[in-house]
């Protein structure tokens, strides 16, 4: 493969990546699987070369921290009353990885062994953690989201909006609870300061949960209780 050929190959690969954040999580897991079976070839023969190859594996760790891709859920306040006027905004920034891959390739490296994928942290593993804070306060306004992982200028773009998302969901609340969950989390906070300077002076608490990946598994009950401690 010549460098030429070797530079397309990867702008078409990014671009399918960029393409998946937007698109529906059925995309995301195919390209991931492409881009493991690149790495693990079924011959030989069809191994990539080295210089594609550490192109490949940067995209799969993008990927992997991108499980829900862009999108911005909203949760409307439990009590009917509040639902056109919610007291006050909770924002749950979510998590990246937390599932490894099981990989039973006999050439699969340890790296890709390691390599987080669409099994992992997602949207659907933090409705948990939505509920209590509704149940908490009825009267709030919960918003949800996870950063994406890719980068380069379309990823950032796609980010930039993202972020507006949040902040257009959030406009009616005076008032904001931000629930950073590990490193992901707390960058996508400390993002939305460098774009949003803004939304600090709404912010009057802030939740640091550096371990989001073992809550997960705990029972509603269990996890309601460390939630209140």
């Amino acid at each position: 493969m010549s460098s030429a050929e070797m530079e397309m190959e990867v702008e078409r690969l990014y671009q399918r990546a960029v393409d998946t954040l937007t698109g529906v999580p059925t995309a995301r897991k195919l390209l991931l699987e492409e881009l493991l079976h690149r790495l693990i070839p079924e011959a030989p023969e069809k191994e990539v070369p080295e210089s594609l190859q550490f192109h490949v594996v940067r995209l799969l760790w993008q990927l992997s921290c991108s499980n829900s891709g862009s999108e911005v859920r909203t949760s409307q306040p439990a009590d009917a009353a509040w639902q056109s006027s919610p007291q006050f905004g909770v924002l749950i920034l979510g998590f990246a990885g937390a599932q490894k891959r099981t990989c039973s390739a006999a050439r699969c490296p340890c790296l890709i062994q390691r390599t987080y994928t669409c099994s992992g942290a997602n949207m659907g593993m933090l409705r948990q953690t939505e509920k209590i804070y509704q149940e908490l306060w009825p009267s709030c306004l919960v918003v949800t989201t996870t950063g994406i992982g890719l980068v380069g200028d379309r990823a950032d773009a796609i980010l930039r909006r993202q972020l507006n998302d949040v902040a257009a969901a959030l406009a009616q609340c005076d008032r904001l609870v931000v629930h950073a969950m590990s490193n992901h989390g707390h960058w996508l906070w400390t993002e939305m300061l460098r774009q949003l300077p803004s939304f600090c002076k709404r912010l009057c608490a802030m939740v640091c949960d550096c371990g989001p990946s073992a809550l997960s598994s705990f029972s509603p009950t269990l996890l309601k209780e460390v939630c209140l401690k």
